[in-house]
């Protein structure tokens, strides 16, 4: 997981003109602040009627995180 502090820091280098707290509310409440979160987005055509159309993944590693990439494709 990353720290509030790094995360912090990324943020204001990659989204200078976005307010800190609404970019760690987003990655917060989208990734946990799990730089391998993986959403896995279902095309439409493929659901089944009431799914949400999204898969999400925590893995804990990059090795998992390419692992769950490569099954994905």
């Amino acid at each position: 997981m990353l720290s509030t502090s790094t995360f912090l820091a990324l943020a204001m280098q990659c989204a200078a003109s976005v307010h800190p707290d609404t970019t760690h509310e987003v990655a917060r409440v989208e990734s946990g602040f799990n730089p391998y979160a993986i959403a896995e987005i279902i095309p439409k055509v493929k659901r089944k009627p009431g799914d949400k159309g999204v898969v999400s993944y925590f893995p804990e590693s990059k090795e998992a995180a390419l692992k769950i990439v490569k099954n994905i494709e």
